[in-house]
């Protein structure tokens, strides 16, 4: 049977640690990259209703405009 010396065992404890500290870093990041999405995701919605608002609004004032400029 083959043993591991020290040395060997030392350095695969290390670079499992270092595995360990480099998955948890990256799973913080995806959790940030998660919530600033559904933020992202929620403010273009808010966008694109402001911008559908603000589009009835301005077909009113033109319509109302025109029937001034008729009249």
């Amino acid at each position: 049977m083959y043993m591991m010396g020290p040395n060997k065992l030392n350095k695969q404890s290390g670079f499992i640690v270092e595995l360990q500290e480099i998955i948890a870093e990256l799973k913080e990041k995806n959790e940030k990259l998660i919530i600033e999405n559904g933020l992202l995701r929620e403010s273009s919605e808010e966008q694109r209703n402001l911008n559908r608002l603000l589009r009835l609004e301005l077909k009113e004032v033109e319509s109302t405009k025109e029937s001034w400029l008729i009249n």
